[in-house]
Protein backbone atom coordinates (compact mmCIF):
# COMPACT_ATOMS: atom_id res chain seq x y z
CA UNK A 1 0.00 0.00 0.00
CA UNK A 2 1.31 3.46 -0.90
CA UNK A 3 2.52 5.70 1.90
CA UNK A 4 0.60 8.61 3.34
CA UNK A 5 0.78 12.03 1.77
CA UNK A 6 1.11 14.05 4.97
CA UNK A 7 1.27 17.41 3.22
CA UNK A 8 -2.00 16.81 1.38
CA UNK A 9 -3.70 15.55 4.53
CA UNK A 10 -2.60 18.79 6.17
CA UNK A 11 -4.02 20.81 3.28
CA UNK A 12 -7.34 19.04 3.76
CA UNK A 13 -7.19 19.87 7.46
CA UNK A 14 -6.64 23.56 6.72
CA UNK A 15 -9.60 23.55 4.32
CA UNK A 16 -11.83 21.80 6.87
CA UNK A 17 -10.83 24.37 9.46
CA UNK A 18 -11.71 27.24 7.11
CA UNK A 19 -15.15 25.75 6.43
CA UNK A 20 -15.85 25.14 10.12
CA UNK A 21 -14.31 28.28 11.58
CA UNK A 22 -15.56 30.78 9.02
CA UNK A 23 -17.94 29.65 6.27
CA UNK A 24 -20.36 27.79 8.56
CA UNK A 25 -19.97 30.01 11.63
CA UNK A 26 -23.56 31.12 11.00
CA UNK A 27 -24.73 27.77 12.38
CA UNK A 28 -23.38 29.03 15.71
CA UNK A 29 -23.96 32.77 15.60
CA UNK A 30 -27.19 32.94 13.62
CA UNK A 31 -25.90 35.44 11.04
CA UNK A 32 -25.82 33.94 7.58
CA UNK A 33 -22.43 34.29 5.87
CA UNK A 34 -21.35 37.15 8.02
CA UNK A 35 -19.73 37.56 11.37
CA UNK A 36 -17.25 39.49 13.51
CA UNK A 37 -14.37 38.75 11.14
CA UNK A 38 -16.00 40.59 8.23
CA UNK A 39 -13.85 43.33 6.79
CA UNK A 40 -10.69 41.24 6.86
CA UNK A 41 -10.15 40.29 3.20
CA UNK A 42 -9.54 36.56 3.65
CA UNK A 43 -12.38 36.09 6.10
CA UNK A 44 -14.83 38.11 4.04
CA UNK A 45 -13.97 35.99 1.00
CA UNK A 46 -14.43 32.78 2.98
CA UNK A 47 -17.80 33.94 4.26
CA UNK A 48 -18.94 34.39 0.67
CA UNK A 49 -17.10 31.63 -1.18
CA UNK A 50 -16.01 29.09 1.40
CA UNK A 51 -18.21 26.50 -0.31
CA UNK A 52 -15.52 26.03 -2.98
CA UNK A 53 -13.32 24.36 -0.39
CA UNK A 54 -15.60 21.33 -0.70
CA UNK A 55 -14.40 21.11 -4.31
CA UNK A 56 -10.86 21.06 -2.95
CA UNK A 57 -11.87 18.10 -0.75
CA UNK A 58 -13.06 16.25 -3.85
CA UNK A 59 -9.79 16.95 -5.69
CA UNK A 60 -7.75 15.78 -2.70
CA UNK A 61 -9.81 12.59 -2.47
CA UNK A 62 -9.26 11.77 -6.13
CA UNK A 63 -5.53 12.48 -5.85
CA UNK A 64 -5.15 10.24 -2.78
CA UNK A 65 -7.23 7.44 -4.31
CA UNK A 66 -5.04 7.42 -7.40
CA UNK A 67 -1.96 7.41 -5.17
CA UNK A 68 -3.21 4.53 -3.02
CA UNK A 69 -5.04 2.35 -5.53
CA UNK A 70 -3.46 3.19 -8.90
CA UNK A 71 0.19 4.04 -8.18
CA UNK A 72 1.40 2.35 -11.37
CA UNK A 73 -1.87 2.48 -13.30
CA UNK A 74 -3.13 -0.91 -12.10
CA UNK A 75 -5.80 -1.37 -9.44
CA UNK A 76 -4.27 -2.56 -6.16
CA UNK A 77 -7.34 -3.98 -4.41
CA UNK A 78 -10.48 -6.03 -4.91
CA UNK A 79 -14.07 -4.89 -4.54
CA UNK A 80 -14.73 -6.28 -1.06
CA UNK A 81 -11.52 -4.94 0.44
CA UNK A 82 -12.12 -1.56 -1.18
CA UNK A 83 -15.73 -1.37 0.05
CA UNK A 84 -14.77 -2.50 3.56
CA UNK A 85 -12.06 0.17 3.82
CA UNK A 86 -14.34 2.93 2.56
CA UNK A 87 -17.26 1.93 4.80
CA UNK A 88 -15.04 1.67 7.88
CA UNK A 89 -13.54 5.07 7.11
CA UNK A 90 -16.74 7.01 6.57
CA UNK A 91 -19.69 5.41 8.28
CA UNK A 92 -19.07 5.37 12.07
CA UNK A 93 -18.62 9.12 12.41
CA UNK A 94 -21.31 9.82 9.83
CA UNK A 95 -23.79 7.79 11.88
CA UNK A 96 -22.87 9.42 15.19
CA UNK A 97 -23.10 12.97 13.80
CA UNK A 98 -26.37 12.16 12.03
CA UNK A 99 -27.87 11.02 15.33
CA UNK A 100 -26.47 14.10 17.07
CA UNK A 101 -27.95 16.43 14.44
CA UNK A 102 -31.32 14.67 14.66
CA UNK A 103 -31.34 15.02 18.46
CA UNK A 104 -30.55 18.73 18.27
CA UNK A 105 -33.16 19.39 15.60
CA UNK A 106 -35.77 17.54 17.69
CA UNK A 107 -35.30 20.33 20.25
CA UNK A 108 -35.89 23.01 17.60
CA UNK A 109 -34.35 24.63 14.52
CA UNK A 110 -31.22 26.73 14.73
CA UNK A 111 -31.23 30.39 13.74
CA UNK A 112 -29.94 29.68 10.24
CA UNK A 113 -31.17 26.13 9.70
CA UNK A 114 -30.32 25.04 6.14
CA UNK A 115 -31.94 21.61 5.92
CA UNK A 116 -35.40 21.63 4.38
CA UNK A 117 -36.20 17.98 4.88
CA UNK A 118 -35.56 16.70 8.38
CA UNK A 119 -38.14 13.92 8.19
CA UNK A 120 -38.16 10.13 8.46
CA UNK A 121 -37.63 9.60 4.73
CA UNK A 122 -34.55 11.82 4.62
CA UNK A 123 -33.26 10.30 7.84
CA UNK A 124 -33.42 6.91 6.12
CA UNK A 125 -31.52 8.32 3.13
CA UNK A 126 -28.87 9.61 5.51
CA UNK A 127 -28.62 6.22 7.19
CA UNK A 128 -27.62 4.62 3.90
CA UNK A 129 -25.54 7.62 2.77
CA UNK A 130 -27.85 8.57 -0.10
CA UNK A 131 -28.74 11.99 1.26
CA UNK A 132 -27.56 13.86 -1.84
CA UNK A 133 -28.08 11.53 -4.77
CA UNK A 134 -31.21 12.86 -6.47
CA UNK A 135 -33.47 10.74 -4.26
CA UNK A 136 -33.71 13.62 -1.80
CA UNK A 137 -35.70 16.84 -1.99
CA UNK A 138 -32.96 18.94 -0.43
CA UNK A 139 -30.34 18.91 2.30
CA UNK A 140 -31.16 17.46 5.69
CA UNK A 141 -29.91 16.90 9.25
CA UNK A 142 -26.10 17.29 9.28
CA UNK A 143 -26.13 19.32 6.09
CA UNK A 144 -22.36 19.38 5.37
CA UNK A 145 -22.55 15.59 5.01
CA UNK A 146 -24.07 16.04 1.53
CA UNK A 147 -20.52 15.94 0.23
CA UNK A 148 -19.88 12.59 1.94
CA UNK A 149 -22.83 11.12 0.05
CA UNK A 150 -21.41 12.42 -3.22
CA UNK A 151 -17.95 11.07 -2.30
CA UNK A 152 -19.46 7.59 -1.96
CA UNK A 153 -20.83 7.90 -5.50
CA UNK A 154 -17.37 8.93 -6.71
CA UNK A 155 -15.81 5.94 -4.95
CA UNK A 156 -18.18 3.59 -6.78
CA UNK A 157 -17.38 5.22 -10.13
CA UNK A 158 -13.67 5.12 -9.39
CA UNK A 159 -13.66 1.42 -8.61
CA UNK A 160 -15.84 0.48 -11.57
CA UNK A 161 -13.69 2.41 -14.03
CA UNK A 162 -10.42 1.22 -12.49
CA UNK A 163 -11.54 -2.42 -12.38
CA UNK A 164 -13.40 -2.72 -15.66
CA UNK A 165 -11.45 -0.35 -17.89
CA UNK A 166 -7.98 -0.26 -16.37
CA UNK A 167 -6.14 0.52 -19.58
CA UNK A 168 -8.56 3.35 -20.33
CA UNK A 169 -8.80 4.72 -16.81
CA UNK A 170 -7.12 8.07 -17.47
CA UNK A 171 -9.15 8.66 -20.64
CA UNK A 172 -12.39 7.91 -18.83
CA UNK A 173 -11.30 10.01 -15.86
CA UNK A 174 -10.93 12.95 -18.24
CA UNK A 175 -14.38 12.27 -19.71
CA UNK A 176 -15.98 12.05 -16.26
CA UNK A 177 -14.22 15.22 -15.12
CA UNK A 178 -15.41 17.11 -18.20
CA UNK A 179 -18.94 15.71 -17.89
CA UNK A 180 -19.04 16.82 -14.26
CA UNK A 181 -17.84 20.30 -15.17
CA UNK A 182 -20.52 20.67 -17.85
CA UNK A 183 -23.10 19.14 -15.53
CA UNK A 184 -22.80 22.12 -13.21
CA UNK A 185 -24.55 24.20 -15.88
CA UNK A 186 -27.86 22.38 -15.28
CA UNK A 187 -29.22 24.88 -12.77
CA UNK A 188 -30.44 22.02 -10.55
CA UNK A 189 -28.94 22.24 -7.05
CA UNK A 190 -28.71 18.50 -6.43
CA UNK A 191 -27.27 17.72 -9.86
CA UNK A 192 -24.83 20.58 -9.33
CA UNK A 193 -23.56 18.96 -6.14
CA UNK A 194 -23.14 15.57 -7.78
CA UNK A 195 -21.52 17.08 -10.87
CA UNK A 196 -19.08 19.09 -8.75
CA UNK A 197 -18.11 15.96 -6.88
CA UNK A 198 -17.49 13.92 -10.03
CA UNK A 199 -15.62 16.78 -11.66
CA UNK A 200 -13.39 17.42 -8.65
CA UNK A 201 -12.71 13.80 -7.79
CA UNK A 202 -11.61 12.81 -11.27
CA UNK A 203 -9.71 16.08 -11.69
CA UNK A 204 -7.81 14.92 -8.60
CA UNK A 205 -6.96 11.59 -10.20
CA UNK A 206 -5.70 13.43 -13.28
CA UNK A 207 -3.68 15.78 -11.06
CA UNK A 208 -1.96 12.68 -9.69
CA UNK A 209 -1.28 11.44 -13.20
CA UNK A 210 0.29 14.81 -14.06
CA UNK A 211 2.13 15.23 -10.75
CA UNK A 212 5.55 15.24 -12.41
CA UNK A 213 4.89 18.54 -14.16
CA UNK A 214 7.25 21.31 -13.10
CA UNK A 215 6.62 23.63 -10.19
CA UNK A 216 6.51 26.53 -12.62
CA UNK A 217 3.51 25.08 -14.46
CA UNK A 218 1.62 24.46 -11.22
CA UNK A 219 2.45 27.97 -9.99
CA UNK A 220 1.13 29.44 -13.23
CA UNK A 221 -2.04 27.36 -12.95
CA UNK A 222 -2.72 28.21 -9.30
CA UNK A 223 -4.47 31.57 -9.86
CA UNK A 224 -6.08 30.57 -13.14
CA UNK A 225 -9.44 29.41 -11.79
CA UNK A 226 -9.95 32.61 -9.83
CA UNK A 227 -9.15 34.70 -12.91
CA UNK A 228 -11.30 32.87 -15.48
CA UNK A 229 -14.27 31.76 -13.35
CA UNK A 230 -16.60 34.35 -14.87
CA UNK A 231 -15.59 33.75 -18.49
CA UNK A 232 -18.00 30.83 -18.99
CA UNK A 233 -21.35 31.79 -17.46
CA UNK A 234 -23.17 28.92 -15.79
CA UNK A 235 -20.21 26.83 -14.73
CA UNK A 236 -19.97 26.37 -10.96
CA UNK A 237 -17.13 28.40 -9.46
CA UNK A 238 -15.99 25.40 -7.41
CA UNK A 239 -15.86 23.15 -10.47
CA UNK A 240 -13.79 25.71 -12.38
CA UNK A 241 -11.33 25.74 -9.48
CA UNK A 242 -11.40 21.93 -9.42
CA UNK A 243 -9.94 21.73 -12.93
CA UNK A 244 -7.45 24.57 -12.51
CA UNK A 245 -6.39 26.04 -9.17
CA UNK A 246 -7.12 23.15 -6.82
CA UNK A 247 -5.03 20.52 -8.68
CA UNK A 248 -2.21 23.07 -8.68
CA UNK A 249 -2.65 23.66 -4.93
CA UNK A 250 -2.51 19.93 -4.24
CA UNK A 251 0.63 19.38 -6.30
CA UNK A 252 2.33 22.42 -4.83
CA UNK A 253 1.40 21.30 -1.31
CA UNK A 254 3.49 18.17 -1.86
CA UNK A 255 6.55 20.40 -1.99
CA UNK A 256 5.85 22.47 1.15
CA UNK A 257 7.81 21.06 4.08
CA UNK A 258 5.86 23.17 6.58
CA UNK A 259 2.79 21.03 5.90
CA UNK A 260 4.62 18.10 7.49
CA UNK A 261 4.87 19.93 10.82
CA UNK A 262 3.36 18.05 13.78
CA UNK A 263 0.58 20.61 14.29
CA UNK A 264 -0.59 20.43 10.70
CA UNK A 265 -0.31 16.63 10.57
CA UNK A 266 -2.46 16.60 13.73
CA UNK A 267 -4.96 18.85 11.98
CA UNK A 268 -5.00 16.69 8.86
CA UNK A 269 -5.69 13.57 10.89
CA UNK A 270 -8.75 15.24 12.40
CA UNK A 271 -10.08 16.90 9.25
CA UNK A 272 -12.97 14.44 8.81
CA UNK A 273 -14.04 14.88 12.43
CA UNK A 274 -13.82 18.67 12.16
CA UNK A 275 -15.93 18.63 9.02
CA UNK A 276 -18.70 16.35 10.31
CA UNK A 277 -18.85 17.55 13.91
CA UNK A 278 -18.90 21.32 13.47
CA UNK A 279 -22.49 21.77 12.29
CA UNK A 280 -24.19 19.57 14.96
CA UNK A 281 -22.01 21.20 17.63
CA UNK A 282 -22.79 24.74 16.50
CA UNK A 283 -26.49 24.01 16.13
CA UNK A 284 -26.58 22.46 19.60
CA UNK A 285 -25.11 25.60 21.17
CA UNK A 286 -27.41 27.87 19.18
CA UNK A 287 -30.57 25.87 19.95
CA UNK A 288 -29.92 24.81 23.54
CA UNK A 289 -28.26 27.99 24.81
CA UNK A 290 -29.81 30.70 22.62
CA UNK A 291 -33.17 29.06 21.83
CA UNK A 292 -32.47 29.06 18.12
CA UNK A 293 -32.07 32.85 17.95
CA UNK A 294 -29.23 35.01 16.66
CA UNK A 295 -26.52 35.55 19.25
CA UNK A 296 -26.31 39.08 20.74
CA UNK A 297 -23.49 41.00 19.04
CA UNK A 298 -21.62 41.49 22.31
CA UNK A 299 -21.24 37.72 22.66
CA UNK A 300 -20.25 36.79 19.11
CA UNK A 301 -16.46 36.93 19.52
CA UNK A 302 -16.22 35.04 22.84
CA UNK A 303 -18.80 32.49 21.67
CA UNK A 304 -16.95 31.97 18.43
CA UNK A 305 -13.71 31.32 20.33
CA UNK A 306 -15.49 28.89 22.66
CA UNK A 307 -17.03 27.12 19.66
CA UNK A 308 -13.66 26.75 17.98
CA UNK A 309 -12.00 25.32 21.09
CA UNK A 310 -14.86 22.89 21.70
CA UNK A 311 -14.75 21.77 18.07
CA UNK A 312 -11.02 21.02 18.14
CA UNK A 313 -11.39 19.18 21.45
CA UNK A 314 -14.29 17.07 20.17
CA UNK A 315 -12.50 16.39 16.88
CA UNK A 316 -9.47 15.13 18.80
CA UNK A 317 -11.61 12.87 21.00
CA UNK A 318 -13.51 11.66 17.95
CA UNK A 319 -10.34 10.81 16.05
CA UNK A 320 -8.76 8.95 18.95
CA UNK A 321 -11.75 7.18 20.47
CA UNK A 322 -14.28 6.84 17.64
CA UNK A 323 -12.82 7.20 14.15
CA UNK A 324 -9.59 5.25 14.55
CA UNK A 325 -10.82 2.38 16.76
CA UNK A 326 -14.06 1.94 14.80
CA UNK A 327 -12.17 1.98 11.52
CA UNK A 328 -9.77 -0.73 12.68
CA UNK A 329 -12.51 -2.86 14.23
CA UNK A 330 -14.87 -2.62 11.27
CA UNK A 331 -12.15 -3.29 8.72
CA UNK A 332 -11.00 -6.37 10.60
CA UNK A 333 -14.54 -7.66 11.08
CA UNK A 334 -15.55 -7.11 7.47
CA UNK A 335 -12.42 -8.76 6.13
CA UNK A 336 -12.72 -11.63 8.60
CA UNK A 337 -16.29 -12.21 7.43
CA UNK A 338 -14.98 -12.28 3.87
CA UNK A 339 -12.35 -14.88 4.71
CA UNK A 340 -14.90 -17.01 6.56
CA UNK A 341 -17.25 -16.92 3.57
CA UNK A 342 -14.44 -18.33 1.43
CA UNK A 343 -13.56 -21.13 3.86
CA UNK A 344 -14.89 -24.60 2.99
CA UNK A 345 -17.87 -25.73 5.07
Amino acid sequence: MAGRLLEIDALRGIAALAVAFVFHIHHLLGYYRTGPLDGLPLFSWLHDYGFVLVDLFFVISGFIFAHVYLPDGRLKTDARTFAAARFARLYPLHLVTLLAAAAVLAAGPSATAEGCCNDAYHFALNLVMLQETGLNEGMSFNTPSWSISVEVLCYVLFYLVAALATTRFWHLAFVLCAAGLLGTMSGDAQLDHIARGVCGFFAGTLAYRLRSMTVGIWLALLPTGFLVADLVPGLAFGAVLAVTSWPAAVNLARRVALLRSPALVWLGDRSYSIYLIHSPLYMAINVLVFSGEAVPPSLTVPLMLVGWVLLLALADLSFRYLESPARRALTQRLLRARRNSRSPA
